[in-house]
């Protein structure tokens, strides 16, 4: 199709310039129509991107806890209503005063927990009770519902209260309820001292104080941490979060009316004549020109994801980078979305 050798033709020119290092899928019907990598996986041993790299997906894993928290709902076993004291006795009263919808629709009043604690112990937490401990002693922003703050703060204690309610380690949970029912094999909250085929390195620009220092590629291995959180920072690949996608779609985790529920916007962030852009719960949900999807992606020094699901033309599109470096450029997502629909009629 002529759209997707336009595209192919971008990721092409953004491979040759080092802006773009990833692999990028479109489905339709959740039948893959374009799938390919650039760039390279590794640069110190010059070993390529494939369509079965592993890829960090930052924040794009609020979906997997939004999913998991909507299963427990579902369950019986919570109420998006339930204010976290329910759950989590032993928080601070105003942490514990936070509804479950708060938490998940990022108007907690909770801030993240990036800060000067995290750069000190990032290369040792692997936890949720570890990532709680950077922020367990700070101040609300604002009254809880007062107003959208994005919180990754937030879906810690989410993946705290699942813990809570199921006995399990947030962890094990995740690939339990989700992974291993949508055959994710590829997907998992990896340690980065851990051996992994696959994996791709993160390269950026930013250096280990988020200074930025362009023309400088510096490995993200000091930056990102030693693992991920309930708020996002496990590793999958395009045929991976294919598979979620189809899952997700098909009732394998939750019910048709609990999909909807979850990635309906809850908040407005965003009202203009043709564009509408809300949050869920773990989920964006954007209209644009009258085409909805619904998403979310990750951004992180050395990684930028994206997932986007158009329920009513059923398509799916993919971004999976292991480099930040796109200044001056459109988003590679925006583009494929712009010239998808240019160029289908539905």
């Amino acid at each position: 199709m002529l759209c997707y050798e336009f595209i192919n033709n971008y990721l092409s020119e953004l491979e040759k310039e080092n802006k773009f290092s990833g692999a990028v899928l479109v489905a339709r019907n959740f039948k893959t129509e374009f799938k390919k990598a650039y760039g390279l996986s590794n640069i110190r041993f010059g070993i390529p991107n494939s369509e079965d790299t592993i890829f960090n997906l930052g924040s794009m894993g609020k979906m997997f806890t939004g999913v998991l928290i909507a299963q427990l709902e579902e369950e019986g076993k919570i109420k998006f209503t339930d204010k976290v004291e329910k759950h989590l006795s032993h928080l601070n009263s105003e942490f514990g005063k936070i509804t479950i919808h708060q938490l998940l629709t990022h108007t907690s009043g909770l801030d993240s927990y990036f800060n000067e604690e995290f750069e000190k112990y990032s290369n040792r937490l692997n936890t949720l009770n570890q990532f709680f401990d950077l922020f367990k002693d700070s101040s609300l922003l604002f009254t809880p519902g007062e107003k959208f703050h994005y919180s990754n703060s937030g879906y810690v204690i989410l993946g705290l209260i699942i813990e809570a309610i199921t006995n399990e380690n947030y962890y094990d949970y995740v690939k339990e309820k989700i992974f291993i029912k949508a055959g994710m094999t590829n997907t998992d909250f990896y340690e980065m001292d851990q051996v992994v085929p696959n994996l791709a390195d993160g390269y950026t620009e930013v250096n280990f104080n988020l200074e930025l220092e362009p023309d400088l590629i510096r490995n993200n291995i000091f930056i990102q941490g030693l693992r991920g959180s309930s708020a996002g920072g496990c590793f999958s690949t395009i045929n991976d979060l294919l598979k979620f996608a189809e899952a997700l779609e098909n009732n394998v985790f939750i019910s048709s009316s609990t999909l909807d529920k979850i990635t309906d916007g809850k908040i407005s962030l965003k009202e203009e004549t043709n564009v509408s852009i809300k949050y869920g719960y773990g989920f964006f949900d954007r209209v644009l020109d009258g085409i909805r999807h619904y998403s979310h992606g990750g951004d992180l020094p050395g990684a930028h994801t994206d997932f986007r699901y158009y329920p009513e033309e059923k398509i799916l599109i993919v971004v999976l980078s292991n480099n930040d470096i796109m200044s001056g450029k459109p988003r590679v997502e925006k583009v494929i979305e712009e010239n998808i629909f240019k160029k289908y009629s539905f």
